[in-house]
């Protein structure tokens, strides 16, 4: 979900910066990149921290806290916030990847309620695509820079008014691998974009806030 938003500008600025520097891409869920990282076939990825082992190095970079998604329409989008109790029965669309579907549930059963699933897709714009349809809401993280869906439906974020955790965005590594200098200067780079070398959560008051992270 987070390649389309961030790594345009990632790859834009190793290129300004190490125009020699080939970057071949492996799009996988946490999973699967967790798999790719620790069987050697990538050097670094750049994921959500959602249940990462110890065997892997996390060096953060930012953390992005959750928001409501609604059609542009719902009664609710002029007020720009919203608190969970308030949707608790109200169809949730369900972005429905392996980690992310326990954090956004885990979101509502921290504050003691249950949401009532209305769907469930892996595919982040049908999410966009069936709250802008009027199927319910959703939880996310990362926001486009454009509030419309694929088909033209017009969307609003919202921010949660509730104490919820930001998530973690980190790069990985295994923990007994040397990096080479081309996979530090991707990590360097990541680290001009969206993070400090000195950074120690990434939830930190100095960390970009979610709005930075819409793709310019």
């Amino acid at each position: 979900t987070m390649a389309p938003i961030l790594l345009p500008d990632l790859l834009s600025a190793l290129r300004d910066a190490y125009p020699e520097l080939e970057v071949n891409l492996l799009e996988g869920d946490t999973q699967q990149l967790q798999a790719a990282l620790l069987g050697g076939q990538i050097e670094l990825a750049l994921l959500y921290d959602l249940g990462l082992p110890e065997t892997l190095h996390k060096q953060p970079l930012s953390g992005a806290r959750p928001y409501v998604l609604v059609a542009a329409d719902h009664p609710l989008a002029a007020r720009g916030q919203v608190s969970l109790a308030e949707l608790v029965d109200e169809p949730l669309v369900l972005l429905d990847r392996p980690h992310s579907r326990e954090y956004f549930l885990g979101l509502f059963r921290q504050l003691g309620l249950e949401p009532r699933v209305g769907h469930r897709t892996v595919n982040f714009e049908l999410v966009r695509g069936l709250v802008a349809a009027h199927f319910g809401y959703a939880l996310l993280n990362l926001q486009p820079q454009e509030d419309m869906s694929y088909d033209g439906g017009k969307l609003a974020c919202l921010d949660i008014v509730d104490d919820v955790p930001q998530l973690p965005i980190v790069l990985a590594w295994p923990q007994e691998l040397t990096l080479t200098r081309k996979a530090a200067a991707l990590r360097d780079t990541c680290l001009q974009l969206w993070g400090s070398s000195t950074a120690q959560s990434p939830a930190a008051p100095d960390k970009p806030s979610p709005a930075q992270f819409k793709k310019r």
